[in-house]
Order: C-alpha cells, then structure tokens, then sequence
C-alpha cells in the first residue's frame, strides 16, 4: 500500500511540473507582442461629434482559411492565434475612441492583413436630425505603440444648415458675430473686427488734425482699410449738464467722427478734422473699425435660418454708426406663442419665447455709436402698434441679454428713444450716454406693450430713463412693465428736462428695488414721474439718491393706484424739495407704507389735491420734514405710522402749574395712544395746569379729536379739556389743583382719519 501511494504522488507531482514547463513555453510568446494603443475622434460631415456610437471591426487576411495569429510564436502547439473580431467600444464625449488596444499588423500572420472599421449610430431623429448612420474605414494598418484613427467623410446627423465652427459655437442653433469667426463667414459664424478701443489720458486742440494719448495706445495696426473712426470728449462719465457746444461729456471733439489718416506714433495718430474743441488733459476717445458691414451680413443670415436662432455676440467693442438687430428672425416668427396670438392660437405666450440674443457681459460687449447716430437711415421702430419710434428694438417675444450701448454723447435723433423693449425681455442691460438733446423729452428704455426688465442701468441714456409708450383707447389698458433692480440717472438734464421713471400710458408699471438718482446734473433731480395716464403705479423697496438737486415722485393723471412700499431716500445735500410725494391729479389712491419721505427746507414731504385718498399702512416717516405735508385729499390710517416714534417728556411740556419740579416717569407710546406718570414735585402748585404736547410724528391732517385722560395715581381724579388741536399736537388743561408730592397717571389718545 506504501508503495502504490508513492507511486501516485510521483505521477501526480510529474504532471504539474510538466504543465508548468508547458507554459514557460508559451507564455514568451504572448508575452512577446505589445498591442499598439488606439486613439481618435469621429466627427460627421457637419461637425457633429458621434458620442455614443458603437465602434467595431475585422481583421482581414489573406489565404482564405485558418486563423490570424501572431509572430513570432514559440508556442509550436497553440500557434499563438488570435481573434479576428474586433471587440466593440463606445465613442465618449466628443466622439472620441477609448479603451481599445489592437496587436500591430506587423505582428500578425498572415502577412499583409488589415482591419476594416464600422462606426453606427442612431443619430438624431428628423426633422432636426438624419436619423440612424454607418460609417466604414476598410484597409487600415495599426503601427507602433499609439495610433490615431481618422475615420473621414461620416454621414451628417444634421438637418440644419451650417457647421457652428467658432468659439464654442453649438451646431445646431448658434449664430456667432465677432472677430473669433472665419473670415469667410462659415456656417454660423460670421465675421467683424469688434476692436475698438478707448482711452481716458488724451489731449487734442482746435489748431492741429492729431489727438495725443500720453500712455502709448496706438500701433501701426491702427491705420486700416476701411478707416477706424474716432470721436472723443472730457469724459465718457456723462456727469454734467449737456451743452450744444460741447456736448454732454464736455469738449467734445466733433459733432461727427472723425477717421484716423496716419499713425505717428504709439502716443499720436493724425486724423481727418481739425477737432472743433480742444481738451487739454486726460480727455476721453473711442476709435475702431466700424462693424456695420459685418453685422448687416450676420443679421440677413439668421433670419432666413430654419430654425429660431440663439444669437451671441462673442466680440467685445463694436462700432455701429446705424442701428441693427431689430428684426424678428422668420422662424421665431412661425412660433405659436408669436405668430397671431388669438382665440383660434393654440396658446400665447407673452415673454421670451422668441429669438434669443446675448453678449458676453454689459461690461464685456459694447455697441459704441458715434456722435452723430445714426449716420445713415432713420430710427423709426415702433414694433407691435407702438407710437414712439426707436433706433434699436428687441422684437415681441424675443429675450436681449448681456450687453451695453455706449454713445459719443451727442443728441440723437429728435423725438425718438434708444431701445424699445416690445413683449419680451431685456436684462443685464446697461445704456450710457446716448441722445440726450434730441428736441423732445423721449425714453432710453422705452415698453411700447408688455416687457419684462431685469439689472438694468441708464446713465444719460435719453431725457428720460424708463418710459412705457403713451397711447389712448382700449390699448392702454394693455401696456405693462415689471423691472427688477433697474437704476436711472436721467431726469432733468440741463435744458431738457425728463424723468428717471416715466409711465407715459398704459395700465400697470412695477418697479422692484429700482433706483432713481439726481446724481451731479447742474439742475432739476431725480424725477420719478410716476403716472400720466396710467392706471397702476407699484414701487417696491426704491431707493431715491439725490447728491446736489431735488427728487421728486411726482403724478399729473387723474385715476391712479399707487403702491409704494419700502422708498428710501439718501443723498449728500438737502436742497429745496427734496424728496417729495407730489400728486397734482384729482382722485387716485396711494397706498403708502414703511417710506421715508423726508423733505427739506421750505420743500413738502407730501402735496395731493382732492379727491386723492391716502391710505397710511404704518411705518412711514418723514411727513413733518422740511416744509410738512399739504393733504387736500381724505386719509385713511393716518395713525398707523405716528407710532413709529416713541414719545419723550420734551414733547409733552408741564406748565408751572404742576410744581416746580414736576416731571414725567413711566412714558410709552408714540403718537397715540400714549402713557405716562406726572410727579407734582417742587413747590408752586395751581390751578389748571397745562400739558403742552407735541407729536413725535407730525400727522399730515389735524386729527378728529385727541383725549387726555386721567387713570390713576394718588392725586384727586380730575378732568381735562382738549385746546389747540393740530397735525403738530395739542394743549390739555387740568380741571383740579394739583397736590404737592402727589402722582396723576395720564393716558392721552387720539382719534385721526
């Protein structure tokens, strides 16, 4: 029995040490092949990138029979074969081969061999895209240690025209116009120079045809074919009052631009006109290639596109001496919510649901417009039955984003506002000195329908800053305007006149947190002329700044609803009128509630005329300031905000008739009703003493009646009688004589409109 266990396991022990010399002799041969890693992108005709789509492949090889196996082989029993399939892999973002490692066709029996390679996809289902496709590349030879596979002339997944090359441009609905596009406008990307520039160190006189910048702006690329323009004042900052003469920014350089002829030098350029004012130091220019041209092309493309386009501006500085990019793109156009929006539409939509046109940023893209704009044609856009023509439109429907106009300050065209924002949106918007003598008091931001406003800022940017389109009849019932955190320092400019806010017709304009500022113009203030013909007026938590001259919230119409809620007022002077509510119509209602209306020098906190009703929500402030309040018309909740100023015992005067040393203790309350403990201390008590009180909150009308009464303390109960009774206070007078040492709890209430 020993001897048949040995016997096994010597057998046993042979086998494994025989299997393992077996695979010391294959395993050189395995070993010995370094697969050749394969990279590469597939992309379809039109630039589509084919993430997701299955690769696969075949070893093809000649001799008809038997399988491809590797060389050299050592292995005389395996043959060392391998598969003739290629195994599948996914395409990842971008198109891109991943993960897959192939044996070099070097290495492979029989000689010659090739792989062929299929790419499928199910593509994009029509009509945007051309649904399921197969691409092959036969007869490739892998090499080396990586390899990258270019599969050419895939089918396009694609119906839409164009390859969207440029800046990140989406190939199916991005336009592109800026300097970044191909020269040769490629699909969507259209080209323009966009390279303006500015500088604020400059210097020019009415003698000599140059402008001089001490800090070296200029290269030789700045003399071009065509010409940059340039124009130039003291300052691009539209911070004082505008002249014929030299314009707003001052010194302005001329009425019209100017062309650079010759660079000088990196501090010098000469130019076409000798400037008609001089500047002597750290004067402002502007001077670039006018993109016009460029952006006429760009406009006539997207609106033929197919599909309604999202429009990027992906340029910096644009020099437009006429107005583009008004129109409404044919395919917006054909959408249910734009195109005849009645009873038989399935549904209308109001904002933003159109053409989508950005920049990179209000700081970042900038249409910079020439003293004289427009140079050619005529602003008269009045988009879906509006009246007052504009040079520049965001068309119904359609969403504005992103981007500023920068004006060489000059007039501007008479009677005719900057931008109409007609039944879509504008946000992060900002206009700055553009048409500010323009011969009628007209808008920079002007709704000439329904609009929706967000992060807006316009600095001289038309007499007024905000307006919505005056209109009659039925119509106006149907203008609407919301703007969130809108500023304006508009109104009033020297010898124009104008308002930051101007509801000029139309049923309903909101403003929430929106900033209204009298700013440094030589006259006038911050005007908010909340209503002309206008129904409701809503003013959320605005803030009113006034630096050198008067802001005034100001109505002429009859009929209106104000809703005023949260109004700050802050400044660095207090000149005359400052801060007032000022209604001039008869009938209306404001409601009013936690408002400073804080008024200065012989200027009213508050005037209405009859038929006006005031409704006082509580937490107001301010009535009493300045030259006080004139109410012509009723009030209701006076009382609501006279509490919001507790009462002190300066207000409530004890005549010598209490003691000598009478004094108050124990005081609560503000306005009414109010409480406190006199103490008949000191010597020198008489009959009928007075108690002379004065409202900590001046009330804007004389109340109905006020009370003093006493409720206790250790003096005999007396009486008091009400006199001089005002919107200030009035005089109690006390019935017994008071008794030295002794207390009279007094509690005083009012009853006011």
């Amino acid at each position: 029995m020993a001897n048949s266990s040995s016997r096994k396991i010597w057998r046993s022990s042979f086998f494994v040490v025989l299997l393992a010399a077996l695979a010391a002799l294959c395993a050189p041969a395995a070993r010995a092949q370094t697969p050749t890693l394969v990279t590469g992108t597939i992309v379809g005709t039109d630039g589509v990138p084919w993430t997701g789509a299955q690769l696969t492949g075949v070893l093809i090889y000649a001799g008809g029979g038997g399988s491809p196996r590797l060389t050299p082989c050592t292995n005389n029993t395996s043959g060392c074969p391998i598969q003739q399939q290629v195994p599948p892999t996914t395409l990842g973002p971008g198109g891109t081969i991943q993960g897959l490692s192939l044996y070099p066709n070097a290495n492979i029996l029989p000689a010659a061999s090739t792989y062929t390679f299929t790419v499928t996809t199910n593509g994009v289902p029509p009509p945007l895209g051309t649904g399921p496709q197969t691409c092959t590349d036969a007869g490739v030879t892998i090499a080396g240690a990586t390899q990258t596979l270019t599969i050419t002339g895939c089918p396009a997944l694609s119906n839409i025209v164009g390859t969207g090359v440029g800046n990140g441009a989406s190939p199916l609905v991005g336009w592109y116009l800026g300097p970044n596009c191909p020269t040769a406008n490629t699909g969507q990307c259209y080209n323009t120079p966009a390279n303006g520039q500015t500088d604020i160190t400059c210097n020019w006189n009415a003698i000599a045809a140059v402008v001089n910048c001490p800090d070296g702006p200029f290269t030789a690329g700045d003399l071009t074919t065509p010409a940059k323009l340039l124009w130039g004042c003291a300052s691009f900052n539209p911070s004082q009052a505008y002249s014929a003469t030299t314009g707003l920014c001052g010194s302005i350089l001329t009425a019209t631009h100017v062309t650079i002829t010759a660079v000088n030098s990196s501090t010098q350029v000469a130019i076409s006109a000798i400037p008609t004012n001089a500047c002597a130091a750290n004067c402002a220019i502007y001077w670039g290639t006018p993109d016009d041209t460029g952006a006429t092309a760009f406009e006539a493309a997207y609106d033929a596109a197919l599909s309604c386009p999202r429009v990027t501006l992906q340029g910096g500085y644009y020099t437009f001496t006429t107005f583009h990019f008004n129109s409404q793109p044919t395919a917006c156009g054909k959408l249910p919510s734009i195109l005849n929006p009645s009873a038989a539409t399935e549904g209308y939509t109001d904002f933003a649901s159109a053409l989508f046109f950005e920049g990179r940023g209000p700081g970042a893209t900038v249409w910079w417009l020439p003293p004289d704009f427009p140079e050619s044609g005529t602003c008269n856009f009045t988009p879906s039955g509006g009246t007052v023509p504009t040079c520049f439109a965001v068309p119904g429907g359609a969403h504005y984003k992103e981007f500023s106009i920068q004006g060489g300050t000059g007039g501007g065209p008479s009677g005719v506002d900057v931008i109409d924002s007609d039944m879509g949106t504008l946000e992060y918007f900002n206009c700055f000195g553009v048409f500010m003598n323009n011969g009628a008091a007209r808008g920079g931001v002007l709704v000439s329908h329904w609009s929706q406003m967000f992060w807006i800022n316009v600095e001289a940017c038309g007499a007024n800053g905000f307006e919505i389109d005056a209109t009659t009849g039925a119509a106006a019932n149907t203008f609407y305007a919301k703007c969130i955190r809108c500023a304006s320092e508009n109104a009033q400019q020297s010898g124009i006149g104008g308002a930051d806010f101007l509801g000029d017709g139309g049923s309903t304009w909101i403003c929430q947190d929106c900033i209204a500022e009298g700013g440094y113009e030589s006259s006038g203030g911050c005007f908010v002329y909340g209503w002309r013909n206008i129904t409701n007026l809503t003013l959320l938590h605005p803030t009113f700044y006034a630096l050198n001259n008067p802001c005034q919230l100001d109505g002429i119409a009859n009929s209106t609803t104000l809703y005023l809620d949260g109004l700050t007022s802050t400044g660095n002077t207090c000149p005359q009128n400052f801060y007032v509510l000022d209604n001039r119509a008869t009938g209306g209602k404001y409601y009013v509630r936690n408002s400073q209306l804080n008024a200065c020098l012989a200027g009213n906190s508050y005037v209405d005329q009859a038929g006006v009703t005031l409704i006082d929500q509580g937490g107001n402030s301010g009535f009493g300031t300045g030259g006080g309040a004139t109410a012509n018309g009723s009030i209701v909740g006076e009382l609501n905000s006279g509490g919001a100023t507790t009462v002190t015992a300066a207000k409530l005067v004890l005549s010598a008739g209490w003691g000598s040393t009478a004094a108050w203790t124990a005081l609560s309350g503000g306005d009414s009703p109010i409480q406190g403990t006199i103490t008949n201390s000191g010597t020198g008590q008489g009959a009928s003493p007075t108690i002379t009180y004065t409202f900590p909150t001046p009330l804007i009308v004389s109340p109905y009646t006020c009370t003093a009464t006493q409720i206790g303390g250790t003096n005999p109960t007396g009486t008091f009688t009400t006199s001089a009774l005002s919107k200030t206070g009035a005089t109690f007078t006390f019935s017994l004589t008071p008794t030295a040492s002794d207390t009279e709890i007094v509690n005083v209430s009012c009853v006011a409109p």
